[in-house]
């Protein structure tokens, strides 16, 4: 049998945009043999880890306006900000696999391009003192709007076959989330002989509240303006490849529903918040 240690360590990480990293992991074990599972440990945590290095996955794709240049990752999802995350590992992987890995939010925010701007204040000086050349506060615009976000959490839970995911989002302007899924996995010799069937069972649930939804107009098409608010529950289930849902979608309060011509209202009641509209 041959087995592989790593003493614990830490390190420093800089990747192509500001931002660095602290990485700490404890010793890592790993073992194989013929005829019998192999066995990774691993068990560590990173912090300061910047949303915006997203943007580092590259700028594939079409841009968003014709004639333009591709924009970042994140300008294509309508999202910019400083908000930094934090991670954990805990992993054995073995006969059985047994693994948590979670990443949540420790500070920072997210501004939403919605085409709005927030004013900005920035000091500029030239010199000392209260004569000329002296500090002078300049008001600039901001990109986009304050998300507000209070939390934002992924984790993700395997044990045996079973794998759990759950995200909880909190924010002020951006609503509010908590979907959680599971399904089966089939286990392997070793963690890349782990397969996911086509007919694995599948079962989620999300809950969302969203008391403006116009936060989320730079989503739409282009020339679309959407405002509303959105309380409700969906549920899927099936399987992974034939999906059945939502088997369950409860709106609690959606003034405004999608039609083949555009955007009508499902009750009179909504009239006057549908107008704004098109």
């Amino acid at each position: 049998m041959a087995v592989v240690q790593a003493a614990a360590g830490q390190a420093r990480v800089t990747g192509p945009l500001p931002g660095t990293v602290a990485l700490q992991w404890q010793p890592v074990r790993y073992q194989s043999g013929p005829g019998t599972a192999s066995r990774l440990q691993s068990q560590g945590r990173l912090q300061g880890l910047p949303f915006a290095w997203l943007d580092a996955l590259g700028l594939e794709g079409a841009p968003a306006v014709a004639g333009q240049p591709v924009q970042p990752l994140l300008a294509r999802l309508g999202l910019a900000g400083d908000m930094v995350l934090e991670g954990q590992w805990n992993v054995d992987a073995g006969a059985t696999l047994r693994a948590q890995a979670s990443l949540r939010r420790t500070g920072g925010d997210l501004r939403i391009l919605t085409g709005e701007t927030a004013p900005v204040t920035v000091l500029q000086s030239s010199g000392q003192g209260t004569g000329t050349g002296s500090p002078t506060a300049i008001t600039a615009p901001e990109p986009g709007a304050r998300a507000g976000v209070r939390q934002a959490e992924l984790t993700l839970e395997a044990e045996g076959e079973a794998l759990r995911a759950r995200l909880l989002w909190a924010s002020e302007r951006a609503g509010e989330i908590d979907a959680s899924a599971s399904t089966r996995i089939t286990p392997g010799n070793t963690l890349a002989g782990i397969a996911w069937a086509p007919d694995a069972p599948l079962a989620a649930s999300v809950r969302a509240r969203l008391p403006d939804v116009g936060v989320w107009s730079a989503l739409a098409p282009p020339g679309w303006r959407v405002r509303g608010t959105l309380d409700a529950n969906a549920t899927l289930s099936g399987t992974r490849d034939a999906p059945a849902g939502p088997a369950r979608w409860v709106p609690m309060a959606w003034p405004c529903a999608p039609s083949s011509m555009g955007w009508t209202c499902k009750t009179a009641s909504c009239a006057p918040r549908c107008g704004a509209i098109s």
